[in-house]
């Protein structure tokens, strides 16, 4: 007797901008940081944020965790690593956190949907071009960590020399890591919408493009990449949903190429998205609720 091959259903979703508002959470939350910055150093704001943007080019993220301590303002200033840590790095870190706490919150239906989701036993992945503490942080904070198989981020974290030791320790004893999510981590290079990561993804999980779903906000970067590799894409087109003043803020602090930005452009004329949705919920209607074996 033949056995049937069978493949299992799988939904890859994005992060920002898909689960939640990134733009909206962490322009409020970085522009109070540099507000307290500003009034510890009595600098002005825009030498703080351009100070910021240098760190950010250099690191090829906004989210560079160690980016205060990296700001060429201190070299004016002539402080120690102490007191650049305990006068300028613990309070403008508070600031941020508590901005994040206020602004950082799930889009409607994203909890319902990855719970049905993990019910109807779909393979759920995150994957995402943060980097993976961020991501991590982000994931367990909203508290829903538990409703993804696994992750996959881009590494970029590099320590410096000046971190505190009780950091370093955190870092090291896994502090900031999901123990029960199963984590891999690409390159600059790997990062989307590189198709290679993806493309592995399917082969690593015998996954059939036809029964695999990949949901993102952003046309480039997602749905034209999900396309790439012939996967059913879905476009949350609820997540270029922005506030302008956020939007300038990132604008004059992000690490995007000029060609990076107008690929976005492009990709707003040129890319057709499968399915759209205006709420993450309507994935339950797309993928529909079936018996998970099918015949390949």
């Amino acid at each position: 007797m033949v056995m049937k091959k069978y493949t299992k259903l799988a939904l890859i979703s994005d992060l920002d901008g898909t689960l939640y508002n990134w733009v909206d959470f962490y322009a409020p939350s970085f522009r109070a940081m540099v507000h307290v910055l500003g009034r510890i150093t009595k600098l002005d704001e825009k030498r703080i944020m351009e100070s910021f943007r240098q760190v950010y080019l250099k690191h090829r993220t906004v989210e560079y965790a160690f980016a205060i301590q990296e700001l060429d303002i201190w070299e004016s200033l002539k402080w120690t690593n102490e007191e650049i840590m305990d006068n300028a790095v613990k309070p403008a870190r508070v600031a941020f956190r508590m901005a994040r706490s206020k602004n950082l919150r799930l889009f409607p239906h994203v909890k319902e949907t990855l719970l049905w989701a993990k019910t109807e036993g779909l393979l759920v992945i995150a994957y995402s071009n943060s980097t993976r503490i961020q991501a991590e942080m982000r994931l367990k904070y909203l508290h829903i960590d538990r409703f993804f198989d696994e992750l996959w981020s881009w590494y970029s974290e590099e320590i410096p020399t000046n971190v505190p030791k009780e950091v370093l320790s955190k870092y090291a004893a896994g502090k900031y890591d999901i123990a029960t999510l199963r984590k891999s981590e690409f390159s600059l290079a790997q990062a989307k919408p590189n198709r290679e990561i993806l493309q592995f993804m399917l082969d690593k999980h015998h996954l059939c493009p036809e029964k695999t779903y990949i949901v993102g906000d952003n046309l480039h970067t997602d749905i034209s990449v999900a396309q790439g590799v012939n996967a059913r894409d879905i476009w949350a087109r609820y997540g270029r949903i922005r506030q302008e003043k956020n939007l300038d803020t990132l604008r004059q602090i992000t690490p995007w190429s000029d060609e990076e930005i107008a690929r976005d452009e492009e990709s707003k004329r040129t890319v057709r998205p499968t399915y759209v949705i205006d709420d993450f919920g309507e994935i339950k209607e797309i993928i529909g609720s079936r018996q998970l074996s099918l015949p390949i």
